[in-house]
This record gives structure tokens, sequence and C-alpha cells, in this order.
């Protein structure tokens, strides 16, 4: 019963306009708290990368192909890592979630439950439980269970895909 998921996650990539702020000393700099800011309300659209805290260098020169990185922190502590790129000397970067952090065990298992009780009208789900650390290296898989009214159990096989999204596989059990 292998039967891709119908939701991936996805890593975010955005142009961020009005980012910039002049320093004393010289040239304009990109404006750390509005990046930390257009980082956080796009992450936090997505279920699996809840953020609690965002954190950009100050200070970055704005010149066009200037690289940086910022870290995010979910509620649960687990990081990861933002890429950010001045796009041009007209206020443009360009950032991408190049690390997501690890996804909470107990939301990763809500959504896997969810969608198999949206697509499997035969049976229904009295649990699903997964790892209390999930792996977040690409490549790497991670197995929740998924237990059924009818005492049948079915594996859901968790992917991190090379571009940072996540996705499942159904295996009866």
């Amino acid at each position: 019963m292998a039967r891709p998921a119908r939701f991936a996650a996805s890593a975010a990539l955005v142009l961020g306009a009005g980012l910039l702020v002049t320093s004393c000393g010289g040239g304009p700099v990109v404006n750390a708290t509005k990046l930390e800011q257009s980082i956080r309300s796009t992450l936090d659209r997505d279920p699996l990368t809840r953020v609690r805290s965002v954190s950009c260098p100050d200070g970055v020169a704005s010149v066009a192909g200037k690289r940086f990185t910022c870290t995010i922190e979910t509620p649960a502590g687990a990081q990861g890592i933002v890429s950010v790129r001045v796009r041009d000397a007209h206020q443009h970067v360009r950032w991408s979630l190049t690390q997501p952090p690890a996804p909470e065990s107990g939301v990763l298992a809500r959504m896997i439950q969810q969608d198999f009780s949206a697509h499997d009208t035969h049976d229904t789900v009295s649990a699903t439980t997964c790892p209390s650390t999930i792996t977040v290296a690409r490549g790497a898989k991670t197995v929740c269970t998924i237990k059924l009214t009818s005492g049948q159990h079915v594996l859901a096989t968790v992917t991190r895909s090379a571009g940072g999204g996540i996705s499942w596989t159904y295996i009866a059990g």
C-alpha cells in the first residue's frame, strides 16, 4: 500500500525590498530587523517550520553579490540556517532556507495523520507517533507509525529532499 503523500514542505525563497539603511561611516547596509521580520513572517506560514526567533547580523554592507547567513530557532530549540544574498544596489536581497530545522515530532505526526485520514476512508486513525528526534539531513529517512482502529499499523517513511522539503510515503505494516 505504498502511496506518496500529498504534502511536501518547501524551502522559502523570497525577494526583499526596502531592507537597507545607511550606516554613519559608509554606504548602505542591510536592515537586519526588517530582514528578520520578512524571514519570520514567511516561515511562519509553513506548519513544519514554526519560528521562535530569527537572528541576522547587523552592519552587512549592501553590495551586490554579498552573501551572509541568518539563524532561525524553533520553539523546541531546533536551529536552521537561512542563506542571504544581496541582489543589487537597489535594496533587494534574496534568501533561502538552506538548512531547515528539525520539525517537531508532534507537528509532523499530526500532519501525517491528517493527510492519511483525508485519503484513506476505509479505516480510522487512532494514533500517529514519530520519533522524538527527527533527522534533518538531506536524504535522511524517519519512520512514523500510524495505528488504525482495526488494529492494523501503517508506516510513514518521511524523507527530506535536496531542496529542503519533507515528504512521506505510506507502507502497510
